[in-house]
């Protein structure tokens, strides 16, 4: 589900010449080398070839700035460049006054990732196959949620080989859990990357203690991880929450779901 915190911004401005130029500047919170050994080469980052695929696909010339401050922390498990990537589509799609429609959005989405279509329409969602195919979520009361980064990262190719080699194969029931069949029952829900990540990181499985003893109706891994996350039912609970953890050793954030889509100031 989109997030109101931590999120990134993305600044779009026409370029004097011919080329995708990009700035990337770190929040005080990501000053931690960690996620500074995370930035990847121009060529590399998925706002550059979600650019670089946008203008392909119109038959333009780039000329575009780009300005990226990063608050989402990299190698986090919370889809921060894949959300820029789709970011990056979006706007430039509504700069040159829409001449890609969604379904080719989409495909030039999943040629970024599998998880890049999921965030051009900027809902919740359930998610099939390799995350290309979506169906929207139904309403669920979320109350306040608690964002926890222990200030580290994980690599997401690691993590699925971690769990392919836990799981050759999966149960009917776990592939029903996956499929999202159970998503209106939030107390099965689960995440499969814990098994793997938290033997790893037993830190992690402390922390989603802490969060479920103080409340929390639901809390887990974000994605591949680190990342954690509380589904708490009031602000105050959730303060009271986050203050177990040191800012010196976790980043943290408390937010709610983000309903507000498709802003753009030219």
């Amino acid at each position: 589900m989109p997030l109101q915190a931590p999120c990134d911004w993305l600044t779009f401005q026409s370029a004097p010449k011919k080329g995708i130029f990009i700035q990337f500047q770190f929040s005080n919170k990501l000053n931690a080398p960690v996620f500074q050994k995370q930035k990847p080469g121009l060529k590399q980052n998925l706002v550059y070839q979600a650019a670089h695929l946008f203008y392909q696909s119109i038959g333009k010339p780039p000329k575009i700035k780009i300005h990226v401050q990063k608050e989402i922390p990299l190698g986090g498990g919370m889809g921060g460049g894949s959300s820029n990537a789709a970011t990056t589509l979006l706007a430039l799609n509504h700069l040159y006054q829409k001449p890609l429609k969604k379904e080719a959005l989409l495909k030039l989405a999943k040629r970024l990732g599998s998880d890049v279509p999921f965030f051009i329409d900027q809902k919740s969602k359930i998610i099939h196959g390799t995350g290309d195919q979506f169906l929207v979520a139904p309403k669920i009361p979320i109350g306040w949620i608690v964002v926890l980064n222990p200030k580290d990262v994980i690599s997401t190719v690691k993590a699925y080989q971690a769990w392919d080699k836990y799981a050759v194969s999966l149960t009917k029931k776990n592939q029903n859990v996956r499929n999202g069949t159970l998503f209106e029952q939030p107390k099965t829900w689960k995440n499969d990357f814990e098994k793997v990540v938290f033997p790893k990181k037993p830190r992690l499985q402390k922390a989603k203690n802490i969060l479920l003893k103080e409340g929390a109706s639901l809390a887990g891994l974000s994605g591949s991880g680190p990342t954690l996350y509380g589904l708490f039912r009031d602000k105050k609970s959730a303060i009271k929450a986050l203050e177990n953890f040191n800012p010196q050793k976790w980043i943290g954030w408390i937010t709610k779901e983000y309903t507000s889509h498709g802003n753009y100031r030219s």
